[in-house]
């Protein structure tokens, strides 16, 4: 016979264990009652399977609660643990088969009530058994080398492979070693692969597109793309494709895919957006080069169904850079219908950038436009009337009271006037 005393750690386990268990169950139970608060609220608690998900957790906390407090006998306890936990390890299962892209790790709190009920289940069995203090140990030994294993495999199913994808595919461009940019893209296409929904995945699939186009690797890039399920994240991936050749300096490589795959309007956006962070950072001669090369590839016969954007984008880059009359000129190249619109554009652009002088004689460019361009009086107050408000709200008082005094009609220019004092009342505070 075992002597009774070799137990006595595992009768000091059991009290540390009662009163963890205890101290969990309370703790659950406020987050329970939030919870259930929240399905009241929403009406979702009429759904029979909520209704029974919030009863369970009511009965699991307040039994636990009970057990953990009282000292029943062993066999009530195995029985009312075992019928407990039963239902947590079966949901969890379920979710490890169903997950769609990553599994929460709040699925991991019905385990953990899961391990301290098994623990306490082995220690009360360690003491009414008397098991030797060596067997406890191999046991115990046991418990955690299998719960420790099986975690460190489940945490990777709790990456976010959005985020995944993206990090790894952005490592893929970085580096400079070939063999390791293919071995970093394989991953990202792995953790894009995880998420099981085919428009889930496409998302993250334009990621790594856009970075293997950085990294030089555009025929793997289009392959990427054209994973993609639906046409319309096929033609993302694709701008997407051209934006990375541009941000890596292959210009005319973007131009030939963005012919290839109809993405002509995401070629000029980044061809704008490049220029202007160029000419912020202060290089401004790179950023000429390249609104000159954004001109030249907008003259383009393949590109001429864009003229009202490919200009439209050119002279926004082109009014950041100081360059007044250039920029005028592409906008007239947008149609007579947007001229004065993208004049505003250019005008805001300007003064943002410093230009005021510029900027007036912008707006002066665009009153004059609306005048050739709406005969009728109240069209033609009406046009004015927008571009007004455009200006006011961007902070251009001064040039959208310009435009105001340009309007025939008393009433609508009395109504800006208020409007323009209101808006600036609010950017004053």
């Amino acid at each position: 016979m075992i002597d009774p005393a070799d137990s006595r750690f595992a009768s000091k386990m059991i009290l540390v264990l009662r009163a963890l268990l205890a101290t969990m169950s309370f703790a659950a139970l406020l987050g329970w009652s939030y919870i259930t608060l929240g399905a009241v609220a929403w009406g979702a608690i009429v759904l029979p399977s909520i209704f029974l998900g919030i009863l369970f957790g009511y009965v699991y906390l307040l039994l636990s609660i009970y057990l953990s407090l009282k000292n029943p006998p062993i066999h009530t306890i195995t029985e009312l643990g075992v019928a407990l936990n039963l239902v947590p390890v079966v949901y969890f299962i379920y979710v490890l088969l169903h997950i769609e892209d990553k599994l929460s790790r709040a699925a991991f709190v019905p385990m953990g009530f899961v391990f301290v009920w098994l623990l306490l289940l082995l220690f009360r069995w360690f003491t009414f058994r008397n098991v030797s203090p060596a067997r406890q140990i191999l046991t115990i030994f046991i418990v955690f080398a299998s719960a420790t294993v099986s975690l460190a495999a489940l945490m990777p199913l709790t990456i976010d492979p959005y985020s995944e994808a993206a990090r790894l595919s952005e490592a893929g461009a970085r580096t400079r070693n070939p063999e390791e940019a293919k071995r970093l893209f394989a991953q990202a296409h792995k953790q894009a692969n995880r998420i099981k929904n085919p428009y889930g995945r496409e998302q993250p699939l334009g990621v790594v597109a856009y970075n293997q186009a950085k990294a030089g690797l555009i025929q793997d890039a289009e392959a990427t793309a054209n994973k993609c399920t639906s046409e319309g994240a096929r033609k993302i991936a694709y701008n997407y494709i051209v934006r990375g050749q541009l941000e890596s300096g292959d210009l005319r490589g973007a131009v030939v895919t963005a012919k290839s795959y109809d993405s002509g309007e995401a070629l000029f956006m980044t061809l704008r957006d490049i220029a202007i962070a160029r000419a912020q950072a202060g290089q401004t001669e790179s950023a000429k080069e390249i609104t000159r090369f954004a001109e030249q590839t907008a003259q383009d016969p393949a590109f001429e169904s864009l003229a009202r954007w490919s200009f439209a984008y050119l002279a926004t880059a082109q009014a950041q850079l100081g360059l007044h009359d250039e920029a005028l000129s592409s906008a007239r190249k947008t149609g007579d219908e947007y001229a004065p619109e993208q004049m505003a554009s250019i005008a805001i652009t300007e003064k943002q950038a410093g230009y005021a002088e510029q900027s007036r004689a912008s707006v002066q460019e665009a009153i004059r436009g609306v005048m050739a361009l709406r005969k009728d009086i109240s069209s033609r107050d009406s046009s004015l009337y927008e571009l007004a408000n455009r200006l006011s709200d961007s902070g251009l008082f001064d040039e959208a009271r310009m435009v105001a005094d340009s309007i025939q009609s008393e009433s609508t220019r009395a109504f800006l006037f208020r409007s323009m004092d209101h808006a600036r009342a609010r950017s004053a505070r």
